[in-house]
Order: C-alpha cells, then structure tokens, then sequence
C-alpha cells in the first residue's frame, strides 16, 4: 500500500483579473494539501512498512506503524477541514471536503486495526475497512485534482499501480516507463 505526496498550487492565476470563487477555493485548497506533502510521503512509508513487518512477524512494529498511519491519516481532516471552512464554491468545498472524510474514514479504519492487533476489539473486516478507506481516499483526491484542474498540474496527484494491494499515489506513469518508487519526489511540483 503506498500513500506518496501531494503537492500545492503549480499553475498561479492571472494577477490581472480577481480570481473567481473555484480558483481562490482551489488554491487555498492547495496549500492546504502542499502543507501535507510530508504527511503523505510519511503514511505512505508507514502503510509501506506494515507488510515486511507482518512478514517478520514483528507485531510491536506492525501496531506501532498502524498507529502511526492513523495519528498521520487524521491531519488530513485537520488541514482540509480548515481549508474548507472558508470556500464558497460547492464545487472546490465538495471536493476538498471528500478529501477530509476520506482522510477520517483511514484514520477510522486503521485506529480499528489498531485495536485489533493488541486484542481491545474484534477483528472482523478490519483490513478489509482499511482497504476501503484507501480506495475511497484515491478516489477522493482524483476528483480533488479534476475539479481543480487550474491549480493542480496533471502531473501533481494522479493514481498508479501501487507495489502492494491498495491504491497508490504519485507521478503518473508512462507506456514502457517504470513507476518511480513510493519514496521518489513527484515531478512537475514546487514542492509547497
């Protein structure tokens, strides 16, 4: 499963005219999702690490990273709560809020985990929830970056294959180009 990064505004708009309520939403929007680059990069290494430690056997390693993933998947909600707050375009406030829930569906869904791996709660569809929720956060971000298409480049946050069941996040792919790994920066971003 890999969680890579997100990136902020690419594209600036015309200083001339004052820009219209999906631009100003779309770009507060983001800052909000260049401020979670590392946030994303750091979950992604998280969710990156629950197999190889599963496989070795290392539950204290395999809670410790599912505990990490959900304190990680929460500030998601944070930052795009508040990113939300002030948009007046149902359009951007819509995309950016599916984002937020989807950040607090994973966080949900591996906090569940959590409980299970240490015994606290049943274990019934629990990485089946997990999977779920990181369907619904690609989802969520793929309709972010299409209806912000003027602040997001289409090279910024596009899904691909990821090495492990679960939805992937990152450059996008090319026909005979290999995909960069989880951990390799995003082209085409500014890195805000």
């Amino acid at each position: 499963m890999t969680v890579a990064a997100l990136a902020g505004c690419t594209k600036q708009p015309d200083a001339a005219a004052p820009p219209d309520p999906d631009t100003a939403d779309c770009s507060t929007g983001g800052r909000a999702a260049g401020g979670l680059q590392d946030t994303f990069k750091s979950l992604s290494d998280q969710l990156n690490g629950i197999g190889p430690a599963s496989d070795r056997g290392d539950t204290a390693e395999v809670e410790r990273r599912v505990q990490e993933a959900a304190r990680l998947s929460a500030t998601i909600d944070t930052r795009f709560g508040a990113a939300t707050d002030t948009m007046t375009s149902p359009l951007s406030r819509r995309a950016f809020t599916a984002v937020a829930d989807a950040g607090t569906a994973l966080h949900d869904a591996l906090t569940h985990l959590a409980q299970a791996i240490d015994g606290t709660a049943p274990t019934a569809d629990t990485v089946e929830s997990v999977q779920r929720s990181l369907h619904a956060l690609d989802t969520s971000v793929e309709g972010m970056r299409l209806s912000c298409s003027t602040v997001f480049a289409d090279s910024t946050v596009s899904p691909r294959p990821g090495t492990g069941p679960g939805p992937a996040f990152g450059p996008p792919s090319r026909a005979g180009a290999h995909p960069a790994p989880a951990s390799a920066p995003l082209s085409g971003t500014d890195g805000r």
